[in-house]
């Protein structure tokens, strides 16, 4: 589909009970343009491994949790809070961030999260 986003592939660490801010970077489809998230409303969800419906945390536009400052340089700002991992258990996750729009639902960037004991 031309002009649509490349998902790309990163994991990520913290530290249970840790205030994290991670900066996403959404691409079009060439891998090294920006896309522009004008409009787009995201999630960013943490969920078990191989099982993308046990659902652990999740940050919205809409709901809080993930900023879009300038909307043209394809940057997501993800907030995670202490009290979001805090009673969670130390291993790996997948998460995914996702354009969650009804009609335009994308995956946009996933990888694992190793979440460690401090």
């Amino acid at each position: 589909m031309a002009g649509s986003a490349t998902t790309t592939v990163t994991n990520l660490a913290m530290f249970v009970g840790e205030q994290k801010q991670f900066i996403d970077t959404i691409y079009k489809a060439d891998g090294t343009t920006p896309q522009d998230l004008t409009g787009y409303g995201l999630a960013f969800r943490i969920i078990a491994y191989a099982d993308p419906s046990t659902v652990f945390v999740e940050k919205t536009t809409a709901g809080g949790g993930i900023d879009v400052p300038i909307p043209a340089n394809g940057q997501a700002i993800i907030n995670i809070n202490e009290v979001d991992t805090q009673d969670m258990i130390p291993t790996q996750y997948e998460y995914v961030v996702v354009r969650n729009d009804p009609s335009n639902y994308a995956v946009l960037s996933r990888g694992l999260l190793t979440l460690m004991r401090e």
